[in-house]
């Protein structure tokens, strides 16, 4: 995995240890789920039915967050759970409703 922080300047002293501070700070956020997520914008969910929402994850998706909705509706994890296939999940909703999402 690439690291987040890549130094390009060579430098001395100090300031090649400040490098290596923020190098180190930011590696240790690598391979949190949450943040190699991906927004999906304008998922339209109808009620009563489990929704099949596509990802470019390669993963099975871990959680979600509603960012976003159209509508008063309440959003859940579809009758097989979200966490089964790495290209697609499903979701349910007590109304239709247009929803983004960040799914990680």
């Amino acid at each position: 995995m690439p690291s987040y922080f890549m130094p390009r300047l060579h430098l001395s002293g100090d300031l090649t240890k400040v490098q290596r501070d923020i190098k180190a700070a930011l590696d240790g956020y690598q391979g949190v789920d949450i943040l190699n997520g991906f927004l999906i914008a304008d998922v339209e969910l109808k009620t009563g039915k489990n929704n099949e929402i596509g990802h470019p994850l390669d993963r099975a998706v871990q959680g979600y967050f509603v960012v976003q909705k159209s509508a008063n509706a309440v959003i859940f994890n579809g009758s097989a759970g979200i966490g089964t296939s790495k290209d697609s999940f499903t979701l349910q909703c007590s109304a239709d409703v247009t929803v983004s999402l960040w799914v990680f």
